[in-house]
């Protein structure tokens, strides 16, 4: 099956914090990050498709990234796990932040695991 993804993945497993209008601040783990946005999995899911979220989270370099976000898809973990998982597109993200999050996979594809 060919490619869907605009932009390539890279695994993550790094806290992020996300907040929606109405909410307080969420912790969630990222699984993945690209160019263009990034999945996290959380216990206790409060969001639906076309939500938009306040992200805030750090790249493994210690650089925090702030980002409006849109969330694309919600769906439940794998069976015998209590959790779901959100995919979100970056929506409001400075050009610096989208070019170390750039740097950041490029390192990861060519070099790290």
């Amino acid at each position: 099956m060919p490619e869907r993804r605009k932009f390539p993945r890279v695994k993550l497993n790094e806290r992020a914090m996300w907040r929606k209008a109405d909410t307080f601040d969420n912790m969630s783990v990222m699984k993945n990050i690209s160019e263009g946005g990034l999945c996290f999995e959380t216990n206790d899911l409060k969001l639906n498709s076309n939500d938009v979220v306040q992200l805030a989270f750090q790249l493994p370099s210690k650089k925090i990234i702030y980002s409006k976000a849109r969330v694309c898809w919600v769906s439940a973990v794998e069976p015998g796990r209590i959790g779901w998982q959100a995919g979100v597109s970056f929506e409001d993200i400075n050009d610096f932040d989208r070019q170390d999050i750039q740097h950041f996979i490029g390192e990861c594809r060519y070099g790290c695991d």
